[in-house]
């Protein structure tokens, strides 16, 4: 099981679209759902909440079952499943409750488990768990370059005028 976690609804609501058009045109068949403001809002499945192969969220879903008890079934997902931070730049300038949350994470998940975590950003980041008890993590494919889109065609991006509430809470 993969989770992509996203900074914000309006970020994981598009890599969802574009996650799903991918997969789509390389025939490859797997479960995926949109998971925001606590519930599933789109799957291309029937499995149950959190069971698809791939969960798209943001940020504050994937951090709450650390924070919270009533989320405690989720708990053992995020240090069990491989995660995907994308857009990973834009978590320097969360709350500090968030920031805090997501470090800790990222100290357990480095350090202490045998999961993937992949960071995706397209600008350079400075948090400090880059490199931890000399741990440091892997660049891909290296610091300076990009791996080449499988298509060409254009991403799809939703402007609002007056964002819908939902897009508003995360």
């Amino acid at each position: 099981q993969l989770i992509w976690v996203c900074p914000n609804n309006v970020t994981a609501r598009s890599a969802y679209i574009n996650i799903t058009r991918d997969l789509d045109k390389m025939g490859i068949s797997v479960s995926v759902e949109l998971y925001l403001t606590g519930e599933r809002k789109e799957a291309n499945s029937s499995v149950n909440d959190f069971g698809s192969d791939i969960i798209v969220t943001n940020i504050d879903n994937f951090i709450k079952p650390s924070v919270s008890n009533s989320y405690g079934a989720r708990a053992l997902m995020i240090y069990n499943s491989d995660v995907i931070f994308d857009e990973v730049h834009e978590y320097t300038s969360m709350e500090c409750a968030l920031n805090a949350a997501f470090t800790g994470i990222m100290d357990k998940r480095h350090n202490r488990l045998n999961v993937t975590t992949l960071l995706l950003t397209a600008t350079p980041t400075t948090f400090k768990f880059l490199k931890i008890k000399g741990k440091e993590i892997n660049s891909l494919p290296n610091k300076e370059e990009h791996y080449p889109a499988i298509h060409s065609d254009k991403y799809v991006i939703n402007f609002h005028d007056i964002p819908p509430l939902e897009e508003m809470s995360g």
